[in-house]
C-alpha cells in the first residue's frame, strides 16, 4: 500500500511505502533494510531509536532477498562494500559514512541474471563475488 500526498503543483509523490521487511543487515553502527526493492538505511539517535537516512530504490522491480557486506582488504579505504541481491537482481553499494550524511553509493549497474539468486558470498573478503 502507498500513501501519496498531492504537492503544490499538483503531483502525485510518494510519501511512505508500507511493505514488508524482507532483508535485514547491521554493518557497524547502521542497520540496512531491504523492503520490496528499496534498500533503507538506518543509525541509532540519541534516543536509542532507529532514524532513517538515506534510502533509494535499488533492484528496481525485484525484492530485496538478501544484503551482504564485505571490507575489502585491498582498499586503502575501510568503507564496506554491500552486495545486495533478489530474485535475479544483483548491484553492489559502499557503505559511504565520511560525509555529513552517510549513504550508499553504486558501485556499479544493476546486473540481471537469467536465473534467481539463493544466496551468494564474497570470497575471502577481497572485495570479489
Amino acid at each position: 500500500n502507498l500513501q501519496w500526498a498531492i504537492n503544490s503543483k499538483m503531483q502525485c509523490e510518494s510519501v511512505s511505502l508500507l511493505s514488508p521487511i524482507t532483508a535485514l543487515q547491521f554493518v557497524g553502527d547502521f542497520l540496512l533494510s531491504g523492503e520490496g526493492a528499496i534498500i533503507n538505511l538506518y543509525t541509532l539517535n540519541s534516543t536509542n531509536d532507529y532514524e532513517r537516512r538515506f534510502y533509494c530504490n535499488a533492484l528496481q522491480n525485484y525484492c530485496i532477498h538478501g544484503i551482504k557486506p564485505c571490507w575489502p582488504a585491498h582498499k586503502q579505504t575501510s568503507r564496506p562494500q554491500l552486495a545486495v541481491f533478489g530474485a535475479k537482481g544483483l548491484i553492489v553499494f559502499e557503505l559511504n559514512t565520511c560525509a555529513k550524511d552517510p549513504k550508499l553509493q553504486k558501485m556499479g549497474q544493476l546486473l540481471e541474471l537469467h536465473d534467481w539468486i539463493w544466496d551468494l558470498q564474497w570470497l575471502e573478503n577481497d572485495g570479489e563475488l
